[in-house]
């Protein structure tokens, strides 16, 4: 599944901005909760690295810095701890 495909509508949130499934598992991070995050990139079968990309491909869509994005919460050592918490995940 792409980031970049959009959510079924009945799952969509336009008050928060969640209309893709890049938005749904970025959204799951930023509001804390971590694990459910990592069980969505497994099952969307998306990498850490495509959600990098669309955190940043939307920080450019909207004029801003990553850092802007989400207040500043997808820091690169959140990313490191994302990516080594998939690869556990998946090897299990």
């Amino acid at each position: 599944m792409s980031v970049y495909t959009e959510l079924p509508l009945d799952e969509q949130n336009e008050d928060e901005q969640i209309i893709t499934f890049g938005d749904d598992i970025l959204s799951s991070f930023y509001y804390g909760n971590y694990s459910q995050g990592i069980q969505e990139l497994i099952d969307y079968e998306v990498q850490p690295e495509e959600l990098a990309e669309y955190l940043s491909d939307k920080a450019e869509e909207c004029g801003m810095s990553e850092s802007e994005l989400y207040n500043g919460h997808f820091t690169s050592k959140l990313w490191v701890s994302i990516g080594r918490s998939y690869d556990t995940e998946t090897k299990k």
